[in-house]
């Protein structure tokens, strides 16, 4: 897929500065999240 993009069109400038607004109000959020990779962990369940 290719994107082509005309600075003089103004559908073009509205989509940018409605995809800009969406993300500019998220707030940042950082986690203390650590993914390893390993062999599975087996959990023994008491059902």
């Amino acid at each position: 897929m290719k994107l082509h993009f005309e600075s003089n069109l103004d559908f073009q400038h509205a989509a940018i500065k409605a995809v800009y607004d969406l993300f500019h109000v998220q707030e940042i959020w950082r986690t203390e999240f650590t993914a390893t990779r390993g062999p599975p962990v087996r959990q023994n369940r008491l059902a």
